[in-house]
């Protein structure tokens, strides 16, 4: 799937799990470390972040996270921490 489409701001649809691990990719952490953090396979983890770029519409981990700075109020789930 192409990755030049626009993202819909607003109405990004993201799981809880998705949400979980964008403010993760937004906060730095590398895939083996949200892994470790939530608990599931570094593979399940690049098909989740795979999953989050095609619905925002964002090529790459610095893209993401760049547009997830912009829009953090909307999308970051209740009771994240560092």
């Amino acid at each position: 799937m192409p990755r030049s489409k626009k993202p819909m701001y607003g109405k990004l649809e993201l799981t809880i799990r998705e949400r979980a691990i964008a403010y993760l990719i937004w906060k730095g952490h590398t895939n083996k470390q949200i892994a470790e953090r939530v608990g599931c396979t570094e593979g399940s983890i690049k098909n989740s972040t795979r999953d989050i770029y095609d619905k925002s519409g964002m090529a790459n981990r610095l893209e993401f996270a760049l547009w997830y700075d912009d829009h953090i109020k909307e999308l970051i789930p209740e009771g994240a921490s560092e």
